[in-house]
């Protein structure tokens, strides 16, 4: 008896290693097939803080640094480091659980509170990315009543928030405003519309013309949505982004954006809009419901670049002024 089942062990280990093996070589052809196509993408090890002059493994000397999401120089900033960690002192280390269970600070609510003031919306809700925020917020706000328009060069987050959406999807060319409108037609017998765009087009630096944009959402009955994440903290006279920059703030009805890059660049997303959409998140959003809350070493830092940016517009508009050097 005791051979019999020695030997039921050993085929199963047998399979199990086999299976293994099956699964090496399909990821090594993968890789190889990556390699050949030349998008192979190695890591750069820091062994300094993020910042203009940083110091990179295997390297004696210093370099300069063009392509960090630092865009205000924020991430080590001393005001920015010691506010972190003040909230690491005062707070700790984490809170070990999602939000509705017991993973709500007192400064969690106020920097949602802040985030909601500095876009001038009536409420945000935080998430551990903004990757997040993209994936939490279509599926939990449209239905298969309703319609989703997007740019085909939306961020990578977008598109894979609207594919977990069960809305009646459009694309459109990119920047076409002629390609929209024609959707904008085709859409109108859905419930809702909601055009969806980048404010700043991460690779290209392309602008979304957002006044017309807005212009079509108003003649076709549709809501806007931009995600603000290479654009909030330097865009505009006061940094609020691309809206504020084109005039529009009053006419987009949603902004997802990063704490991960012109404000302190350590980690973090959200969604601000209207609070009865943000109220319906904090019930549905699965992102924002399984995943643990915030670090307060991450809030305290994000409200601290808050606090600079909405106490003077001088390092949002630093910006503009190195963008002329």
């Amino acid at each position: 008896m005791w051979s019999v089942r020695l030997s039921q062990v050993r085929l199963r280990s047998g399979r199990a290693q086999s299976s293994v093996a099956h699964l090496r070589g399909i990821l090594k052809k993968e890789l190889e097939s990556i390699k050949e196509a030349g998008t192979w993408k190695s890591e750069r090890v820091i062994t300094s803080k993020q910042g203009a002059h940083i110091s990179v493994d295997g390297r004696s000397t210093g370099i300069l640094n063009f392509c960090a999401n630092n865009y205000l120089g924020l991430s080590s900033h001393p005001e920015v480091i010691r506010a972190s960690r003040e909230a690491l002192e005062e707070y700790g280390a984490g809170l070990s659980s999602v939000r509705f269970i017991c993973g709500t600070q007192n400064i969690h609510k106020n920097l949602e509170e802040k985030i909601a003031r500095f876009h001038k919306r009536e409420d945000a809700i935080l998430y551990i990315s903004c990757f997040d925020a993209n994936a939490g917020l279509f599926e939990a706000m449209l239905t298969p009543e309703d319609a989703v328009l997007s740019d085909e060069l939306n961020h990578a987050s977008i598109i894979d928030g609207i594919r977990l959406c069960k809305a009646n999807k459009y694309r459109y060319k990119h920047m076409d405003l002629e390609d929209l409108e024609t959707k904008l037609k085709e859409a109108q017998k859905h419930r809702l519309r909601l055009v969806v765009t980048d404010g700043v087009f991460s690779m290209d630096g392309d602008i979304a013309p957002l006044r017309e944009i807005c212009d079509l959402a108003k003649k076709y009955n549709a809501l806007v949505f931009i995600d603000e994440c290479h654009a909030t903290g330097f865009m505009g006279p006061n940094g609020r982004g691309t809206d504020e920059l084109m005039g529009v703030m009053d006419q987009v009805t949603i902004v997802n954006s990063t704490l991960g890059k012109a404000l302190g660049g350590a980690a973090g997303g959200y969604t601000t809009g209207p609070k009865p959409l943000i109220d319906l998140l904090r019930q549905r959003s699965r992102p924002y419901l399984f995943s643990n809350t915030l670090p307060p070493a991450v809030v305290g830092s994000a409200s601290k670049a808050l606090d600079l940016l909405m106490e003077s517009n001088e390092i949002a508009q630093s910006v503009s002024a190195k963008t002329v050097r």
